[in-house]
């Protein structure tokens, strides 16, 4: 429950990178670590941290003034957060998670990937559903204002069937395809199948990689193709319905949607309507947003099940491409 000032108290476990490290040196209008969106969101307290590094520790102490611990072993019932926050590597998460499970805690939100393989991955979803936790995983790009508005945009029929889409992407299949892979989930409400891909080249020492590849979703398909080029990171996604477009763009934080169609005056051919743009600065803000909405369904009582389901399936297809 919240506490008596209607705040939601906030546990991180792993006080690396993307638990503080992304925005330690940026000005506060940036919220890109678990941590600083516990501090800022006027619904939120951050409560404790936990990192077996003495540095880490002692740093988040000076930056956030709240407790720190070495090892999940010392937190108890008592101590547990209304949001659980694992932003650990995926390496030894079956370990800590039955730990962390036995906590009474109502959220909890997790890094991908779920395990460092197939099997591990499923082995943590069986353990997350005989939980009574409510999971999120912390795919970022489902908690934007864009992916919001196309996903009504597209349940409501506004758009039309879904026929067709390109997804271009760069610099990993489970680093940063997975992102762009869930987002469709999202938006096109699954489900989703693999039916071709390529070889994966220049696998990591973690053997991820970037391959063509082609989703069957929404009786339509996707084709996702790697960049290969520059030494830049990129990630757009353009997806072709019956009456409309959507499109992901800026790593594909900010959207652009066209709805219904109009004549040309003289050719006799139909054009899209022109596209209004949703850009609300979400890539520097993404772990607010994602909080944000963990905030909002705590307070309305909305379900967190289809979090987890989309989560087990951007997995299953980025095993199904890599193994």
């Amino acid at each position: 429950m919240a506490d008596s000032d209607g705040r939601y108290s906030v546990g991180l476990v792993g006080l690396g990178a993307i638990g503080t490290g992304y925005d330690a040196e940026l000005p506060i209008e940036y919220v890109l670590t678990h941590a600083r969106a516990a501090s800022v969101h006027p619904a939120s307290e951050l409560a404790w941290g936990i990192d077996p590094d003495r540095n880490r520790r002692a740093e988040f102490t000076r930056t956030y003034d709240v407790d720190t611990h070495e090892s999940i072993d010392v937190i108890v019932s008592d101590d547990a957060p209304d949001i659980l926050v694992v932003a650990t590597p995926a390496a030894g998460r079956l370990q800590d998670l039955s730990k962390l499970l036995a906590l009474d805690t109502r959220v909890m939100l997790i890094e991908k990937p779920l395990g460092q393989s197939a099997e591990e991955s499923a082995e943590v979803v069986r353990m997350l559903r005989e939980s009574e936790v409510s999971v999120v995983i912390n795919y970022t790009r489902r908690f934007s204002a864009g992916s919001l508005k196309a996903r009504e945009k597209i349940s409501t029929g506004e758009l039309g069937e879904f026929r067709t889409g390109v997804v271009r992407y760069k610099d990993g299949i489970r680093r940063n395809c997975s992102h762009l892979i869930n987002l469709l989930l999202y938006v096109l409400s699954g489900p989703a199948s693999v039916v071709e891909s390529g070889p994966v080249t220049e696998k990591d020492e973690l053997g991820d990689g970037d391959a063509f590849f082609r989703v069957s979703i929404a009786g339509g398909e996707v084709i996702f193709l790697p960049t290969g080029v520059g030494s830049y990171s990129f990630a757009d996604i353009d997806l072709l319905f019956e009456n409309g477009r959507v499109q992901f763009e800026d790593h594909a934080f900010n959207a652009k949607i066209s709805v219904g169609t109009r004549e040309l005056p003289t050719s006799g051919f139909r054009e899209l309507n022109k596209a209004v743009k949703i850009d609300c600065e979400y890539g520097t803000r993404y772990q607010y947003a994602v909080l944000d909405e963990i905030v909002r369904r705590l307070d309305s009582g909305a379900g967190f099940e289809a979090e987890l389901n989309d989560a087990e399936a951007t997995e299953m297809i980025c095993n199904t491409i890599l193994q």
